[in-house]
């Protein structure tokens, strides 16, 4: 049988109805397992709370980095497999002095300890600022001290150097090492390049207001501010324990011959001292007694040498 357009209609307007209480009953069912209605809230009370909510967990994130900085992994178990350590030992013994001075401008430790200095400060100011405090003038000025010693470490450290047209020396394996360190110091660079113009921009002329805050001024913008410049330079500090982790990789490269053939290598103008081998190494037969009389156990079979070789030097133990 064929419905009429009332009839329709009439059908149509009983399923909405039923929807509708559906919808009713679903509604309830769920207020009443959130404990009720909720209490309506004046807007302004309801921004107030967000933006104390906010505050709250902002700070509670700066002290969290307000800690000690994470321990990265040793360098010498890489995530990845270690092009550097691919290469065969003869090579990278016959160049290990000039390995090692590549990596003489790369004072990391003492970067990483300048970035993690400026993150522990930005995130103080910020912490006093959130708690309707005004910032001291000592704490404003090692803030500036801090962060400009901060950039000057990135400064000194060296820029990629031009392309040469001759072939590669050492068969590619200083050049290699060279473009493992600059691709994490020209990042480095450029991050840090972009920090220190928002901080001119954004903190310098903020930090003298809340020395002599005016009645108007709004310091919060001074903190948000600093949590702003503080993430960069966690992220910074993050691209900087990459380039130690390289250093580490090439320190080991340049040291690390437990296990090698190295007999034919020419030792006359190689430095020795600081290299680790173990019974498993073969050295050149007239060099192993000279190589053994500097040698230290630093492990049961394996050994570090502490000097260069001379005819003179104590023995090692067997």
């Amino acid at each position: 049988m064929t419905e009429t357009p009332s009839t329709a209609d009439a059908r149509l307007t009983e399923l909405l109805a039923q929807a509708h209480a559906a919808l009713g009953d679903a509604v309830l069912r769920s207020l009443t397992a959130q404990g009720g209605v909720p209490e309506l809230r004046d807007p302004d009370l309801a921004l107030d709370r967000l933006v104390a909510q906010s505050g709250r967990a902002l700070a509670d994130e700066i002290t969290r980095r307000l800690g000690p900085a994470p321990t990265p992994p040793p360098a010498s178990v890489p995530d990845a497999p270690d092009p550097l350590r691919a290469r065969p030992a003869p090579l990278r013994l016959r160049y290990r002095a000039q390995a090692l001075d590549l990596l003489h401008p790369y004072q990391v430790d003492a970067l990483l300890d300048r970035l993690q200095a400026a993150v522990v400060c930005l995130g103080r100011l910020a912490v006093t600022v959130f708690h309707d405090q005004t910032p001291d003038g000592p704490e404003v000025a090692r803030l500036g001290r801090v962060l400009e010693s901060a950039f000057r470490s990135v400064d000194e450290l060296p820029r990629r150097p031009p392309r040469k047209p001759s072939a590669p020396a050492a068969d590619g394996y200083l050049e290699t090492i060279t473009l493992l360190l600059v691709e994490h110091s020209d990042r480095i660079r450029y991050e840090t390049e972009a920090a220190r113009e928002y901080a001119a921009e954004n903190i310098d002329e903020l930090l003298a207001q809340a020395v002599d805050p005016h009645p108007e001024a709004d310091l919060s913008v001074l903190a948000v501010a600093a949590v702003d410049l503080q993430d960069d330079l966690e992220g910074i500090r993050q691209t900087a324990v990459r380039l130690s982790r390289t250093v580490g990789r090439v320190q080991d490269a340049a040291c690390d011959f437990r296990g090698e053939d190295l007999r034919v290598v020419e030792l006359d103008d190689v430095p020795l001292a600081g290299v680790r081998w173990n019974t498993a190494t073969t050295w050149p037969q007239e060099w192993e007694d000279r190589i053994r009389r500097v040698s230290s156990p630093s492990a049961p079979g394996t050994y570090v040498i502490k000097a260069e070789p001379e005819p003179s030097s104590v023995a090692a133990d067997a």
